[in-house]
């Protein structure tokens, strides 16, 4: 039996009184929503080479993920994989190295009628978040984070957008991926992030070399969610062209437009029950 391969995990599971029921996810992912506790377990069969990574994430995530190492560990004494610690106080990670690796987050929004754009013009934002290596590894996204541009001040997933349109979706995705990096980012809060964008105009307001002259509150947010992200660890902003062939690309563009058709993914809502 492999260290941290579903069998493995599911007995760990249930000796901590659980009884999981994996739920099939895209990319090699299985998900169980534990009745215990509130904590999510994802594993993954195959990602990056390193199979059986498991990835804890909810209000009790770092308790519990200390549980399940050590129920791992008490049934497999021989192993002596460390299984690094989440600082964060809403995530934690199973089977990750103490030395985080880098994380690559690809960003992109998308509006289908992105002319004479108002609040109710729909719009979306969308993160495809992977491990070491990017899309390059051959390994599926670890996160996939979406949702609508929200417009209304009293919605609590409001960043300060005053119209739907492809610019503040893209701004957007970046402020949520400083978000996820910052609120629910497993492991140590220093390992290197690298966010993937195509949108220059967004990169750089988000970054404060440009001076948003449209959506100011939006712009003075995502700065916020910057310098919060950038005073934990290194984080380096990488163009890439859109509908280049980049695979994360392509996938956050997929994310975008489920999220500009009011569609907000799992991993989202888990992330602002935390925040």
């Amino acid at each position: 039996e492999k260290p941290w391969s579903l069998t493995a995990l599911t007995r760990a599971l249930q000796a901590l009184g659980e009884t999981p029921k994996w739920e099939d996810k895209p990319k090699m992912q299985k998900m169980y929503k534990c009745k215990a506790r509130k904590a999510v377990v994802n594993t993954w069969l195959k990602n990056n080479g390193n199979p059986g990574t498991v990835f804890v994430q909810g209000l009790d995530a770092a308790g519990f993920a200390e549980e399940l190492e050590r129920q791992l560990q008490a049934a497999q004494p021989t192993l002596r994989q460390s299984l690094g610690q989440s600082e964060a106080p809403r995530a934690a990670a199973v089977g990750v190295p103490a030395a985080v690796p880098e994380w690559h987050l690809f960003t992109d929004g998308s509006c289908r009628d992105n002319r004479n754009v108002t609040r109710d013009t729909a719009a979306g934002w969308g993160v495809a978040i992977y491990g070491p290596g990017g899309d390059r590894a051959g390994a599926g996204a670890v996160i996939e984070l979406h949702g609508p541009v929200v417009v209304d001040p009293a919605d609590p997933r409001y960043l300060g957008a005053q119209v739907g349109s492809n610019n503040t979706g893209e701004l957007t995705a970046i402020g949520q991926a400083l978000r996820w990096l910052t609120w629910s980012c497993p492991g140590s809060k220093t390992g290197a992030a690298v966010v993937h964008y195509d949108s220059d105009y967004a990169a750089n307001i988000a970054q404060g070399k440009y001076r948003a002259e449209k959506n100011p509150d939006l712009a003075r947010e995502v700065q916020k969610l910057f310098r919060e992200a950038t005073q934990q660890r290194s984080i380096k902003f990488l163009h890439v062209k859109g509908h280049s062939g980049s695979v994360g690309n392509d996938l956050a563009d997929a994310l975008a437009l489920r999220g500009s058709q009011g569609e907000e993914s799992f991993a989202t809502r888990m992330m602002m029950r935390g925040a």
